[in-house]
């Protein structure tokens, strides 16, 4: 994200700031109201935009989760997203599960206020039967 410069989406230089979110920097604060004027510059890349005085922003950052230990009768995207919403809003859920070789493990991506390094263990009930889950942050860097 912090890379739109480079790609040429935008001039100006970019600042990756955790989470979705991410800062514009511009040399002068007029040309940061012209550019937030003219909607049609950033609308396909952003929800939306506002000048860095007038937001106060929450700590939130991207956090990939894997997840293990889930039965195999509950191999379904929406019981990965049910355990990984926990942590946080799931932004990318576990899916194509049907096509997968490998069922020791699902990948979700949250997005999350947790600030430590998500690492844990919870218990989940199938037909009245507990089962002890493994939930690991993980990442590819």
């Amino acid at each position: 994200m912090a890379n739109l410069h480079a790609l040429g989406i935008i001039n100006e230089e970019t600042k990756y700031l955790g989470g979705l979110k991410l800062a514009i920097h511009f040399r002068w604060s007029t040309e940061a109201k012209k550019y937030l004027e003219d909607k049609k510059r950033w609308q396909d890349w952003f929800k939306w935009l506002v000048m860095a005085d007038q937001y106060d922003m929450d700590y939130e950052r991207v956090a990939w989760l894997k997840i293990t230990g889930v039965p195999l009768q509950l191999w379904e995207e929406n019981n990965f997203t049910i355990i990984a919403s926990r942590y946080g809003r799931v932004i990318n859920p576990f899916d194509c599960i049907a096509n997968r070789r490998d069922y020791s493990m699902g990948k979700v991506g949250v997005l999350t206020s947790v600030w430590r390094w998500i690492n844990d263990e919870i218990t989940i009930t199938s037909n009245g039967r507990e089962c002890k889950v493994g939930v690991v942050e993980y990442t590819d860097d």
